[in-house]
């Protein structure tokens, strides 16, 4: 029986990735530097982002880029 690839990693060669407390999340350092607010916030959003909170989420979303789009 063939055996499947479950996880795939999305980053470019230059990026380091970054194993978190949580046992499967990693965070890519790719040496752009943003600001600690909006890390906060998209870390924010990451963690939110559940079954049954899809309103908070897009909220939280919808927040961010506004900042951006504007």
């Amino acid at each position: 029986m063939a055996r499947r690839k479950l996880n795939q990693d999305l980053k470019y060669s230059f990026e380091k990735k970054i194993k978190l407390k949580e046992n499967l999340l990693y965070e890519i350092d790719s040496g752009i530097i943003v600001s600690k607010s909006y890390m906060e916030s998209i870390r924010n959003l990451v963690f939110c982002n559940s079954p049954g909170k899809e309103d908070v989420t897009m909220k939280l979303f919808s927040r961010i880029m506004k900042k951006y789009i504007d």
